[in-house]
């Protein structure tokens, strides 16, 4: 489980863990809580340029990691094959909540 920046680390422990499972036992991970994960990509998203004077973000110049750009369906296919459940939850008055709901849209996509 993780919160904002926390929910990103363990959105990416998890996906590690997930190459591990065996490894990992007597330990039975059986699934991810994502609480606001605080994830960014190149492009602003709608939420973000909403509140674009919100002090909490980054200037536009700046560079961001998503989830679900390049090998992230990829890496999200071993939380499905381990049988994980991942819950992911954001709230409208959060900037980042465009991409937490790109996040719970790509979850659902790979059938987690």
């Amino acid at each position: 489980m993780g919160s904002s920046a926390g929910g990103n680390i363990a959105y990416h422990v998890g996906l590690r863990a997930a190459t591990t499972v065996q490894q990992l036992e007597p330990l039975n991970v059986k699934g991810l809580v994502l609480h606001q994960p605080f994830f960014g990509g190149n492009q602003r998203s709608k939420s973000e340029l909403r509140l674009i004077n919100d002090p909490v973000l980054l200037p536009i110049v700046s560079e961001y990691c998503n989830p679900t750009v390049g090998s992230g369906s990829e890496e999200v296919e071993r939380v499905k094959l381990v049988g994980w459940k991942v819950l992911v939850n954001g709230c409208d008055g959060n900037p980042l909540v465009d991409r937490q709901s790109q996040l719970a849209a790509l979850m659902e996509a790979e059938g987690v």
